[in-house]
């Protein structure tokens, strides 16, 4: 059964230290001590070897003690940051699938504006058919009423469908970035919910308190986004920076006031063309040979108007949808981004401080070998 020393190596120490001239130790605290009866223990016990031996040991089990006390902390501390990419890779996976998501879904709302512009096509088949005929000769000689008729029989409410459309697309839009900011703010409050009760240690400074105002800074980001997100205020903004495009692209003269004032105006200026064609053509020349060959060519312009009017307000529909989707997606990876930069750096630093106490660990088990096998003389 081993012997047990009760000692105070503290004030042993403190008793070879204080000890007065010519004497080894202060015999009042050094007794205090009993210190003396392990000493004795250990002369009398053990050779010189083994005193070297356990002389060399006691140091290296101490770096040893404490190298396992920071290699804990340290991998408490990668644990939590290992959980934390986890967030910033779930928040950038959703980010990815929104885009994705996003993307797909405005071809349904541009394939609705499509429609609309086809089936405004197909009236205009049908008008050409029913006007360009030897019976409506006289009617086609008022250009007026050829445009009163086109507009109302083909054109209709086509420019209210459209900005129908387009509002609801802007307001779908809008929708979806207000719903994806509150998804990451979800994501990072429950971030911030994990491990706040959790000792992470107080070795090596404030890690806790650093990642926890990073992590507050970009919740309190995120909160403020979705406080202030005005819907109206966005769609508003949205269908302005869409009537800018729509003029930018050519599709009419700038000084439309409104979305829908460019959509009429737009159509309008097809109706032009094709009204002038209709009313040219017939003033030309009246006969029956005339009227298919001008039918004919009257459906190719038609066709031509309306696929060019579709092709300039897809363009700058979608345009405008790529724009504000990539503003929106970079907005939120800004306000994650001092979150990400962070744990980042914590990582490498932390990384390298594991990989360093490896090296510690590696070599006080080298040396404590080394000791155990020396031998006695």
């Amino acid at each position: 059964e081993p012997q047990i020393f009760m000692v105070s190596a503290r004030q042993a120490l403190r008793a070879k230290l204080a000890a007065p001239a010519g004497a080894a130790v202060e015999p009042v605290v050094w007794s205090a001590s009993q210190f003396e009866p392990l000493e004795r223990f250990i002369r009398d016990t053990l050779d010189e070897t083994e005193r070297l031996r356990l002389k060399l040991l006691n140091p290296l089990g101490v770096a040893a003690k404490l190298r396992d006390q920071y290699a804990q902390v340290t991998q408490a501390r990668l644990e939590i940051l290992a959980d934390d990419f986890a967030t910033i890779d779930a928040v950038e996976a959703d980010l990815t699938a929104f885009e994705e998501d996003m993307r797909r879904d405005v071809q349904f709302h541009l394939s609705q504006v499509d429609n609309t512009l086809y089936q405004m096509g197909d009236r205009g088949y049908l008008f050409i058919d029913e006007w360009l005929r030897i019976n409506r000769l006289l009617d086609l000689m008022n250009s007026a009423k050829v445009r009163e008729g086109f507009e109302h029989e083909v054109v209709a409410d086509t420019p209210a469908q459209i900005e129908r459309q387009v509002g609801d697309m802007i307001d779908w839009m809008v929708e979806r970035e207000y719903k994806q900011w509150q998804a990451v703010m979800d994501y990072l409050n429950r971030r911030a919910d994990l491990h706040k009760d959790r000792v992470i240690g107080e070795i090596g400074g404030s890690f806790e308190l650093n990642r926890r105002e990073f992590l507050e800074a970009v919740r309190r980001a995120t909160t403020r986004a979705v406080g202030g997100f005005d819907q109206k205020a966005e769609a508003a903004k949205l269908a302005e920076s869409v009537q800018t495009a729509l003029t930018q692209t050519a599709l009419v003269e700038v000084g439309a006031i409104g979305l829908g004032a460019v959509l009429v105006a737009a159509v309008h200026t097809l109706v032009l063309d094709l009204t002038g064609l209709l009313f040219a053509g017939t003033m030309a020349a009246l006969g029956l040979y005339v009227l298919p060959n001008r039918r004919r060519k009257a459906r190719e312009e038609l066709r031509a108007n309306v696929a060019d009017l579709q092709e300039r307000l897809h363009s700058a529909l979608s345009m405008q949808f790529e724009k504000e989707l990539t503003r929106s997606i970079q907005e939120i990876r800004e306000a994650v981004e001092p979150y990400t930069r962070f744990i980042r750096n914590e990582r490498e630093k932390l990384t390298a401080i594991s990989q360093d106490l490896t090296s510690i660990e590696q070599e006080t088990r080298t040396l404590q070998a080394r000791i155990a096998a020396l031998q006695s003389d």
